[in-house]
């Protein structure tokens, strides 16, 4: 009976995800690829690529190239621009359609790595990937890079637990100077005193990025430092006060940050409160996982401790995010995986509690919130899925409480 459910969920869901994510990623260019490929090609034809984090230049770029979807390259950092340079050679639907396949058989790798993590049927790392609902739909249909990140993640998780650090360093270097996250992983394995793995990292990451200097030029990475660098690590982007964006950052200036054009009516202007209340969080969260990781490693082994360790990073490196998207959400399959394994072996209760939450951050309609949006404090409820985040965070934590309460009596 249990297969026959999980075998419908599939079934349904797999729907689900052609008629949203495959079907449009083959048959359309949407937000995102346009800007990706517009990079790659410019590079590929030795354009003005000094232009690029110009957005009326790179606009025009891309309308020469037969695209009429609106986009601009900032603020991704300029090795992103080599990622389609294979691809770069194609027409853009065509590229898009090639990146699709590509998409695909990368959720086929996700997947059968999964499964080799956690020691299960890929039949449940699929279910995984599918409940992640529209992270998993608007990667595919928007063409990003977010498959390939989780993948980088999970082989960096796989080699590190088969203790093969030096390809673990690799495989979580591999991405930090396309999109960051991978780095908080790092930053913990420093904490644990993986030194081999650390440098490895690094190394990966200054190799790559040199690469692209050296390809791409000083006036390039300059234009990015001056534009886009900063701007992007404080979450400030096309509108940093849209709820679109699902932060703290976010639904912080939006309630106490003026600005003329963006935000003209706060709640009460006032950026002192918003950086008190925006690092207030931060160290608050930092503070509880601190904690909650001394616990684990205090009463759990080895082989419990460091998949709770990777979910609890996982989940608050995506928490704090100054800016978030759906489709980011692809990069904490593998901590709410871990989490749901360690989950399954103690309680039905936490096992499903967690499994409805990571589902709901897949599948809210975050447009029917959307009207809230700049409603003064009504603005708080247009941030659905930020607080889904913390019910997320306190679940977590609550069942790691609750791990490694259970331990401490099992020992007395």
């Amino acid at each position: 009976m249990k297969n026959i459910f999980l075998n419908i969920a599939l079934i349904l869901l797999s729907l689900f995800f052609l008629w949203k994510g495959i079907i449009p990623a083959y048959t359309s260019l949407q937000t995102d690829f346009p800007n990706y490929y517009t990079a790659s090609r410019l590079v590929l034809e030795g354009k003005e690529i000094d232009k690029m984090y110009d957005d009326e230049w790179f606009q025009s770029r891309m309308r020469d190239y037969g695209i009429n979807e609106q986009g601009k390259f900032a603020p991704f950092p300029p090795l992103t621009a080599l990622v389609f340079l294979p691809l770069a050679h194609y027409e853009p639907l065509t590229a898009k359609q090639i990146w699709t396949t590509i998409n695909l058989l990368l959720l086929l790798l996700n997947v059968i790595l999964l499964s080799s993590i956690l020691k299960t049927n890929w039949k449940y790392s699929l279910l995984l990937f599918l409940l992640s609902g529209l992270a998993l739909i608007n990667n595919v249909k928007f063409g990003q890079l977010y498959l390939l990140l989780s993948y980088t993640i999970l082989l960096g998780y796989y080699f590190y637990r088969e203790d093969e650090k030096i390809l673990s360093g690799i495989s979580f270097g591999m991405m930090i100077g396309i999109k960051y996250f991978p780095f908080i992983f790092v930053l913990y394995l420093a904490f644990r005193k993986e030194w081999k793995l650390v440098l490895t990292s690094l190394v990966t990451t200054v190799v790559l990025s040199l690469l692209a200097f050296f390809i791409l030029g000083v006036e390039m990475h300059t234009a990015f430092v001056e534009t886009s660098l900063f701007n992007h690590i404080n979450g400030i982007l096309q509108n940093p006060f849209s709820s679109t964006f699902q932060s703290w950052n976010s639904l912080f200036r939006r309630l106490f940050v003026f600005d003329e054009q963006w935000n003209p009516h706060p709640v009460f202007s006032s950026n002192i409160l918003f950086e008190i209340l925006r690092w207030f969080i931060i160290i608050i969260v930092s503070y509880v996982q601190y904690i909650f990781l001394k616990k684990v490693f205090a009463t759990q082994p080895k082989e419990k401790s460091e998949p709770l360790a990777f979910a609890i990073i996982g989940i608050v490196g995506m928490y704090l995010a100054p800016a978030t998207a759906t489709y980011h959400f692809l990069i904490i399959v593998l901590p709410v995986a871990l989490l749901l394994k360690e989950a399954s072996e103690f309680s039905l209760r936490w096992t499903i509690l967690l499994g409805i939450i990571f589902t709901a951050i897949g599948y809210i309609p975050y447009s029917f919130f959307r009207s809230f949006d700049a409603q003064g404090w009504l603005t708080l409820l247009a941030y659905p899925r930020l607080w889904l985040q913390t019910l997320l965070f306190i679940a977590s934590v609550l069942f790691i409480q609750a791990l490694t309460k259970a331990k401490v009596q099992q020992t007395q």
